[in-house]
């Protein structure tokens, strides 16, 4: 214990801020045994690595191997499916808009949410029917058509 208070201390003096207050955390946690077990389907502990890698196969073969489920939108409390896309208004571009979390990053196009969030009605219906045009190129690709 005691080289522990003398390790946060050095590390304290050497500025490694983090490491300090792990080592000062762990002393005042105390010692505690990680167990490594997992149950089986009846509940079981399986203790061997065998068992272990059985369970885990059989689990993921279970979550992996499943019909994929339809993609939805969700457009304010309402989901629709990729199709219904047509059917979107500019009101619901809108309400999206709105929605946009202040404070975030910005995405992969370099855009501030609170840029679009604030951007105002001269560019809402550029952005609605940018919107558009892509669910409708979804659409024709999904069909199978070539792209242009």
């Amino acid at each position: 214990m005691h080289e522990k208070v003398i390790e946060s201390t050095e590390d304290q003096k050497y500025n490694n801020i983090r490491k300090m207050y792990q080592t000062i955390n762990q002393l005042k946690k105390g010692y505690k045994h990680k167990f490594n077990m997992t149950r089986n389907k009846k509940g079981e502990l399986a203790m061997n690595t065998k068992e272990k890698a059985e369970i885990w196969k059989e689990y993921f073969e279970k979550l992996l191997n499943k019909i994929e489920p339809k993609k939805f939108l969700k457009i304010g409390n309402r989901e629709i499916n990729e199709v219904e896309l047509e059917e979107l208004t500019i009101e619901d571009v809108k309400k999206a808009m709105r929605n946009l979390k202040n404070n975030k990053a910005t995405g992969t196009d370099g855009i501030h949410p609170e840029l679009i969030k604030y951007i105002g009605n001269k560019l809402l219906k550029r952005i609605y029917e940018l919107v558009r045009q892509i669910g409708r190129r979804k659409a024709y690709l999904k069909n199978g058509k070539k792209q242009k």
